[in-house]
């Protein structure tokens, strides 16, 4: 029978024109045989021409007809296999007798065939089997009752540098590595005892270097009967490596965190108010709460006159992975504020409604921004002094002084007169419309030709 073909096909012939039949496809419809495949009954045909069930197909082919057949069923259990038949050119040649000596036949035969399928199906799946153990990339160990190796595949043989036939015969405890003898004979007895279970230690090469791997045991039985342990391992290097980087990476984001000059909370959204998941030791220092008292106290509670900003603007600005800045004032523990400045940005924690809130401290940026302010106010002040007043009385003092290079010559008298007025200081103001109105009469009188001074 070929179950996926649906159809009857000759395996063995014996006699005239055996090589004709061999291989021979038929349905399973057609002829005393697929009668025999649909009934599962044997039967006897003591002439086939007399029969309009026979299949003439086999002898149009070989040229001689048949006429009496024997046909048996095939079966295993209640399987059915095929068919054994046999043919006679002549009627009449088989009885009863004939077929209680071929039915035995055929159970036997059954029996044959189905152990060489079954031979087959074993012999395809380990080689299956073997392939896929030889292509893995973790190393496999069959270890005895007695905790010696029995099997290795080439993985097992590449990681630890050992040929297969080398770790034959060895134990856990000849590949365990440690600072001492004991240690590792315990690491191997402690190793070889477990089962059904996944645990990490690290394994010897040959040439004495260290592996980290992670291994995984299951127990074989036969029945009832325990043949030993399979064991399979991997090399977990990459993932240690990257296991001690991320540790790394997080000591220096917990130093960051804590040693920030900054004020650092992380806040959870998801909850209103929001709650403080964590805080840094400068945030301790500035408000004046413990760690522990900012777990369990309100965001609110930080917020001068409960100034809390809106939610939405916070919300809004991170969700889509951006910052926020805003300026508020806070209140310390001992109640007394403070400006601050604050920035928020998202962060991965669970949930995705985490935020790392940075809080500066803008008390002394504001009395610098103070200071400065008084300093440009001074300046404007002065300036102002120096235009109304002291700009006005040297402007007046030039006007003064070219009146007086005329009365050098022309009238000395008046000339010492004018200085000693200003020695005295009986003139704190200067008039300077009335001093350029004097100036340009004494310039018609002299008519000398004097550069134009603006007013």
């Amino acid at each position: 029978v070929d179950p996926e073909r649906d159809e009857l096909t000759c395996w063995q012939a014996t006699g005239p024109h055996s090589e004709v039949l061999h291989g021979w496809p038929l349905p399973n419809s057609e002829g005393f045989v697929g009668l025999v495949i649909r009934t599962g009954e044997s039967i006897i045909v003591p002439d086939a021409r007399q029969d309009d069930r026979h299949f003439k197909g086999v002898d149009q082919e070989t040229g001689e007809e048949i006429r009496s057949l024997l046909c048996v069923p095939l079966k295993v259990a209640d399987r059915l296999l095929g068919v054994l038949q046999v043919v006679d050119p002549l009627p009449d040649r088989f009885e009863v007798a004939d077929l209680a000596l071929l039915e035995p036949l055929a159970a036997s035969t059954a029996i044959a065939i189905e152990n060489a399928r079954l031979y087959t199906e074993a012999d395809q799946l380990r080689r299956f089997n073997e392939g896929m153990v030889r292509s893995m990339q973790e190393g496999i160990l069959v270890e005895a009752t007695d905790g010696r190796f029995t099997y290795a595949n080439p993985a097992a043989s590449e990681k630890l540098g050992y040929t297969m036939d080398e770790l034959f015969g060895l134990r856990w405890e000849q590949i365990c590595a440690g600072s001492s003898e004991s240690e590792v004979g315990a690491q191997g007895t402690w190793l070889a005892a477990r089962q059904n279970d996944r645990d990490e230690t690290v394994l010897r090469t040959k040439d004495g270097q260290q592996i980290p791997v992670q291994v995984s045991r299951q127990p074989l039985m036969l029945g009832d009967r325990s043949t030993g342990t399979l064991s399979v391992f991997m090399d977990i290097t990459a993932r240690k490596e990257s296991e001690a980087a991320l540790l790394k990476s997080e000591e220096r984001f917990r130093n960051l965190f804590e040693n920030a000059p900054l004020c650092i909370f992380e806040l959870d959204l998801a909850q209103r108010p929001y709650t403080i998941v964590n805080c840094n030791r400068q945030a301790e220092k500035v408000y004046g709460w413990s760690r522990t008292e900012f777990v369990s106290l309100g965001m609110e509670r930080l917020f001068a006159g409960g100034d809390l900003p809106d939610h939405e603007q916070i919300e809004n600005a991170i969700t889509p992975g951006n910052a926020v800045t805003l300026e508020s004032v806070h209140v310390r523990r001992d109640g007394s504020q403070f400006p601050v400045r604050i920035g928020a940005a998202p962060s991965s924690g669970p949930g995705g409604n985490h935020v790392i809130l940075t809080v500066e401290d803008m008390t002394i940026e504001q009395g610098r921004r103070s200071e400065e302010q008084a300093i440009v106010e001074e300046r404007r002040r002065i300036a102002r002094e120096i235009h109304d007043g002291l700009a006005q009385n040297l402007a007046s003092l030039r006007l003064q002084a070219r009146l007086w290079h005329n009365h050098i010559d022309d009238d000395p008298e008046r000339m010492h007169a004018e200085v000693e007025n200003m020695r005295d200081g009986k003139r704190d103001k200067f008039d300077v419309k009335a001093i350029h109105k004097k100036w340009k009469a004494e310039r018609r009188k002299t008519r000398k030709i004097e550069p134009v001074i603006d007013e």
